[in-house]
């Protein structure tokens, strides 16, 4: 399945992300983006349709955020500052539970034995506030 948005601000790339979040209830979400694409703002509207109203902070000094609990949780990585397999495995990403839902931001960076559920691209538009939106997904 492809689906693909065009967003002209933070605050719609933040209500598409809340529209995809709400559509996936399990697997890796894979996103991909150049620095300031809007990654983060897309992930803050992906956890927060699952958690309204949770105050959403980039990982990208902790690697890793988990929001909810048991088998709500979700896991919001950015592997930005992963350099290595073990980097990796030092953040306890390979102890998550078989059937999280883990949102990973700079996924470029996962190992190649990790196939992502989802794959989300933000691309910048044709003005400064404009995104292209791919997701691509092989669960839905």
């Amino acid at each position: 399945m492809k689906e693909s948005f065009i967003s002209h601000s933070e605050e719609q790339t933040e209500r598409i992300g809340a529209r995809i979040g709400a559509q996936i209830t399990r697997g890796l979400v894979a996103l991909y983006g150049e620095l300031g694409a809007g990654k983060t703002v897309f992930s803050r509207g992906f956890l927060r349709a699952k958690f309204p109203g949770i105050v959403v902070t980039s990982p990208s000094f902790t690697v890793m955020n988990q929001y909810g609990q048991g088998r709500s949780a979700v896991y919001h990585a950015d592997l930005y500052r992963i350099n290595s397999f073990e980097d990796l495995e030092s953040t306890g990403f390979y102890d998550l539970p078989q059937d999280a839902l883990i949102l990973c931001e700079w996924a470029e960076k996962l190992p190649e034995d990790l196939t992502p559920d989802h794959r989300i691209t933000i691309r910048a538009g044709s003005t400064p506030e404009q995104r292209e939106i791919l997701w691509e997904s092989d669960l839905c």
